[in-house]
């Protein structure tokens, strides 16, 4: 696969979105579920995209996970609370998502509040991001 300013795109690129767009809303109404149903459950849906890109294609014409994503929890069906996470490790690519995610939910009406980018290398940030706890020695972390 050929990469634009380290992100990979090719001609299955569209499809391969399509395809996680289908699977994220899936996903989503099912979680949506399982949580009204167990009160026990966090209430918040906590999404992390380790490799945001800058949330286009490099050609820009197709929405990347990012957008995809928001879409979804904005949609009709989806009434559930959430925080996105958005890690890029490239400057660049960084400052596109920046700028494309804010453009995409004020056009929309959409609220940033709960969304976060994160710069750097996402084996670090995650870390940070997830919950843990320390147990028999050792770190375990969970969402």
């Amino acid at each position: 696969m050929p990469k634009v300013d380290k992100v990979g795109y090719g001609e299955l690129t569209p499809v391969k979105i399509e395809m996680l767009s289908k699977i994220l809303n899936m996903h989503l109404v099912i979680t949506q579920a399982v949580i009204s149903r167990n009160s026990y459950f966090k209430r918040t849906y906590h999404y992390i995209d380790l490799t945001a890109g800058k949330g286009y294609s490099p050609d820009g014409k197709t929405k990347g996970s990012p957008l995809v994503l928001l879409d979804l929890v904005h949609s009709e069906k989806i009434r559930m609370p959430y925080k996105i996470d958005l890690i890029e490790c490239e400057e660049k690519n960084y400052s596109e998502l920046d700028s494309n995610v804010k453009k995409y939910c004020q056009q929309n009406g959409w609220d940033v509040r709960n969304i976060h980018l994160h710069r750097g290398n996402y084996e670090d940030i995650v870390k940070d991001i997830l919950p843990s706890k320390k147990r028999n020695g050792a770190w375990s972390y969970f969402c």
